[in-house]
């Protein structure tokens, strides 16, 4: 008896269509898993920030300047995120702060539930908006 031991094309039809089911499924998981790991990386890095900052004011009763604050800027950006912070003077001192992330690329596209987390603030008095955002 001759017997064929080949692999019909039904059945590679069949198998291409079970691999792109399965990744249909997958991907948009894997991506939101991405766009949330980023979202951890530069909340965890406005913290520093934060703490840094009032270190800061600990040590001279004021909050630095943007100049003397760059630096901790920029380190706390990512390849997704741009991050500025903005202070609010009194009297000619940096009294308050507010660090702000902006999504850059498909990070724009990130949310939680059903709110935007595009941008991120946190403020010298603790408030962190949006706040599902920060969960």
């Amino acid at each position: 008896m001759n017997q064929n031991q080949g692999v019909t094309l039904i059945e590679l039809i069949i198998t291409g269509a079970i691999i792109g089911i399965l990744a249909a499924i997958a991907f948009p998981s894997y991506e939101k898993y991405v766009q949330r790991t980023h979202r951890s990386e530069v909340i965890a890095n406005m913290s520093e920030m934060a703490q840094w900052l009032e270190r800061q004011y600990s040590k001279n009763n004021q909050y630095p300047t943007a100049a003397q604050s760059a630096a901790q800027v920029s380190a706390a950006g990512t390849d997704r995120y741009t991050v500025a912070i903005a202070f609010t003077q009194t009297n000619g001192r940096n009294t308050d702060y507010s660090i702000t992330a902006t999504a850059t690329g498909p990070q724009t596209s990130d949310s939680a539930d059903g709110q935007s987390c595009a941008t991120l603030t946190l403020t010298a008095i603790g408030n962190q908006t949006p706040a599902a955002c920060w969960n």
